[in-house]
């Protein structure tokens, strides 16, 4: 505004000034150039010049305008795609996560080719078209954005190796990542969908594998599904040494297999009762017989005093006044009662094992202690009405239907 009237000013002062000038004297200019010949009042000429240049200052001003314009539309037919495909792009991303799949490949498909990162287009693409089905597609879009990485196959196969996974494709998943471990060995997300192929393909000796890397530790794997893991090793690892009978090195890859226990994991209950159960499967009591007696001095448990009575130790004998030892302390313990009877049994003391059955069937019903009585009272033959009541006791533990039967 100031501006404004600083110029009208000026204006007016120089209007002031030419009327002056004009009215006190008009002046004369004769211009001479060869045969021709211009003669004028001063304020003619300086009206002339002004308005000369004023028309050249207005040609310059158009001719830069026109410029910038054509610039302009360069810029704009150059921009407009890539706007078109940002916007796309974005539709694409939302109904990505609204589900529709079909719509989503479309628009990230198309619109790929101008953004400035296309490999999110194309594997956001390919997942949206593995969820329709359409595993050809899928596999092209896949190739497609390994293509665009430049070689930088991480983001890709990653990709590739998840959509192996969810569509079943655990072997092919497999060959993926293995690939991708050896080259990128620190990657947690690699070795956290190793973790889930193994498992699908109930490979434990690999999945143990995977939970001896040093990258397993950023994943915060649930110990309960390790222990798992742990006890299905166990059993695979018995059932083939069943097969190739190979007593000769037996011990020794059971011993190397329980070295390889985490510290963590190797006083856990669940892992030593796998493992001592395995043992007695393979007839290795005595070195069952070791480790329960170990781990039930350091921490009681109901379900390892259970197989300690049936492992058969060094010394019977021993174990026997080991377990009834424990019972000085734990004199209720079903379970403690029913392996102190089997241990005498061992010892052949069936007197006082038919005292522990009956303890121990007293303390808490069990079809164990129930089964072990009968068993017992049959050989000793007992009279027909004990061994009755003992059969009616186990057959109340047996869960038959309610069907007619003769009189």
């Amino acid at each position: 505004m100031r501006r404004l009237f600083f110029f009208i000013v000026i204006a007016v002062f120089i209007a002031a000034l030419l009327v002056y000038g004009i009215s006190h004297d008009t002046g004369y200019v004769r211009i001479s150039y060869g045969h021709t010949l211009i003669e004028s009042n001063v304020w003619v000429l300086a009206a002339l010049n002004l308005l000369a240049i004023t028309l050249i200052v207005a040609v310059y001003s158009i001719v830069k305008n026109f410029g910038k314009g054509a610039g302009s539309l360069v810029r704009w037919t150059r921009i407009r795609p890539k706007r078109k495909a940002n916007e796309e792009t974005e539709q694409g991303l939302l109904a990505f996560l609204e589900g529709d799949w079909e719509k989503s490949q479309k628009l990230l498909t198309r619109s790929a080719r101008h953004t400035r990162m296309p490999i999110v287009n194309l594997l956001a693409a390919a997942n949206a078209a593995s969820q329709r089905g359409l595993q050809k597609e899928s596999s092209q879009l896949l190739k497609q954005a390994h293509d665009v990485t430049g070689g930088s196959e991480l983001a890709a196969s990653l990709t590739k190796a998840r959509l192996h996974i969810e569509n079943g494709r655990h072997e092919a998943a497999l060959a993926v990542l293995v690939r991708l471990k050896k080259a990128h060995p620190k990657h947690p997300y690699v070795t956290a969908l190793l973790i889930k192929t193994y498992t699908e393909l109930e490979d434990w000796e690999h999945l143990v594998t995977c939970f001896e890397d040093d990258t397993a530790n950023q994943l915060e794997l649930d110990v309960h599904f390790e222990r798992d893991v742990w006890s299905k090793l166990f059993a695979s690892y018995a059932e083939k040494l069943k097969r190739e009978k190979s007593q000769g090195n037996l011990d020794d890859i059971l011993s190397e297999l329980w070295k390889r226990i985490p510290n963590k994991l190797r006083f856990n209950e669940q892992i030593i009762y796998a493992y001592t159960r395995e043992l007695l499967t393979l007839e290795f009591d005595q070195e069952a017989e070791v480790i329960l007696r170990k781990a039930l001095e350091t921490s009681w448990s109901e379900n390892l005093i259970d197989a300690y009575g049936q492992a058969l130790g060094k010394d019977k004998k021993e174990q026997l006044l080991r377990a009834e030892m424990w019972l000085k302390e734990r004199p209720n313990s079903p379970r403690l009662l029913l392996a102190a009877g089997r241990l005498s049994l061992r010892c052949e003391l069936w007197g006082k094992a038919v005292e522990y059955f009956t303890a121990s069937q007293t303390q808490q019903s069990s079809l164990e202690a129930c089964a072990e009585l009968y068993r017992l009272s049959c050989r000793l033959n007992k009279p027909e009405h004990e061994t009755r009541n003992l059969l009616d006791k186990l057959m109340q533990h047996v869960n038959l239907p309610d069907l007619p039967l003769p009189k």
